[in-house]
């Protein structure tokens, strides 16, 4: 008997444990965010990537290290009219890079690339999650309009079956009842419209989020118009140098502006040469264990920015026996080695011209976007406003037209009418305080902080 009501009570803990996993519930839209997070693979693997490149970027230390570098041969010669001979050499060298102009230059450059790769990562993320937020509001939209289409359905079939009863009495004339009938197939069809809509955007946000199909979403976020008060016109300067600070595109403008002027400067410092060490050392014999070392150091400056005439020079020294045996002393050079020499100057400066004017357009594009949220927020917040005071007279209204319709003072189709208009105003009031709540998130991705800390900050 207890294995029974084990088993019963086990199957029954099972199919409760089922139908809660069947369904998913977002409280807020931020629970949406989170929960497509975890199941973008494609954003896991994005910032993985960004960070082993950023990890790959700083070890990149490669010019600052010597280099080693081993070599063996075996030489075997026969000779018919001498002994036969046999050699084997062993050599051990290093390469360093002393003195390199560009290769700081070039390093920094790197890894604030890489940097700021990451930074577009986290902006990115941003905007899937204003992503994810959209598609959100979408659905949380759809199903509140759901909601109002029906019950102005509902209500309407109410007084639809009163029209009945009154027509079938002939207390009501056919054409009023005709009109509140087609009024009613109509709002039927907006009812049915509304949930189709419905369903493509709960598709739509289960796809984004990565909800099976199978499983049922609910919505329970409440819209709290209220809580949007604050105009942020006034405060368009500050918020504006938020903005500047905190664009990663404006910073990525300045950086790159920066060393193109550095690249110019290396460029320009014609006389500053590239300096490499070579040192080495060699074993020789006929068999191993090898001896006879001999050492060598060569050093080598390249002058490559020298125009039409580009410079190598090398200086190489032997020891043998902890003695100098051998100097060498090589130059080497190509004239004219370009004729666009000062073509190629021209270019640069322009090109640093053109970024400087690049970078003053996005700067004003800016400020025109960001501009354009304020004001188009401040005007969502006083149409809440107006949409609030009108919901709450037309209701009030609404009352009375009840009243007036029992007494037959009202037709039932003015009646319909205003359950339509308050229906409409129910559905704007709701899509305006969503466009608030979107332009507000818009804003705080532009400025980098959350809408709180930036009303905060202004203050």
């Amino acid at each position: 008997m207890k294995n029974v009501a084990f088993t019963g009570f086990f199957i029954c803990f099972m199919c409760c444990s089922i139908k809660i996993r069947s369904q998913i519930v977002f409280n807020s839209a931020e629970d949406a965010v989170v929960f497509a997070k975890q199941n973008s693979r494609e954003r896991i693997i994005e910032k993985e990537m960004v960070l082993a490149n950023m990890k790959k970027t700083k070890i990149n230390i490669q010019e600052y290290i010597p280099q080693l570098s081993v070599s063996l041969s075996e030489s075997n010669s026969v000779s018919f009219n001498a002994s036969d001979s046999r050699t084997k050499s062993l050599q051990f060298s290093l390469n360093q890079n002393v003195f390199n102009p560009a290769r700081k230059m070039n390093y920094e450059l790197a890894n604030i690339q890489a940097v700021y790769a990451y930074k577009e990562n986290l902006q990115s993320a941003k905007t899937f999650e204003s992503e994810i937020i959209n598609d959100y509001y979408n659905c949380l939209i759809a199903s509140r309009q759901l909601l109002i289409k029906t019950e102005l359905y509902e209500k309407t079939q109410d007084e639809l079956k009163i029209m009945e009863a009154r027509a079938f009495l002939g207390m009501l004339l056919q054409t009023d009842y005709l009109e509140f009938l087609t009024s009613a197939l109509k709002i039927q069809n907006e009812m049915e419209s509304a949930r189709r809509s419905c369903k493509v955007q709960e598709r739509i946000l289960k796809l984004a989020t990565g909800i099976e199909e199978t499983t049922e979403l609910k919505l329970a976020d409440e819209l709290n118009p209220e809580a949007l008060q604050t105009e942020l016109e006034p405060f368009t300067d500050k918020i504006w140098n938020i903005v500047k600070n905190s664009s990663i595109e404006l910073q990525k403008e300045d950086v790159m502006i920066s060393f193109s002027r550095k690249r110019q400067q290396v460029q320009d410092a014609w006389y500053l040469p590239v300096f490499t060490v070579k040192p080495s050392v060699s074993f020789s014999g006929e068999d191993y264990p090898l001896s006879n070392p001999r050492y060598s150091v060569q050093m080598s400056f390249s002058f490559q920015n020298i125009p039409f005439a580009p410079l190598s020079v090398s200086n190489n020294y032997t020891y043998t026996r902890k003695k100098l045996t051998g100097v060498s002393n090589s130059a080497d050079s190509s004239f004219p080695s370009g004729t666009t020499y000062f073509t190629d100057q021209k270019i640069s400066d322009l090109t640093l011209l053109q970024q400087q004017i690049k970078r003053q357009n996005y700067e004003k594009q800016l400020f025109s976007a960001l501009y354009e949220l304020l004001v188009t927020h401040d005007d969502y917040l006083r149409s809440i406003q107006i949409l609030q005071r009108t919901l709450e007279l037309q209701q009030e209204r609404l009352e009375f037209s009840k009243l007036q319709t029992d007494q037959g003072m009202l037709k039932p189709i003015d009646y319909v009418e205003q359950l339509i208009e308050l229906s409409n105003t129910k559905i704007s009031l709701i899509r305006t305080t969503v466009a608030a709540v979107a332009s507000e998130r818009s804003i705080s991705v532009m400025t980098g902080m959350s809408f709180k800390e930036l009303i905060n900050a202004c203050r």
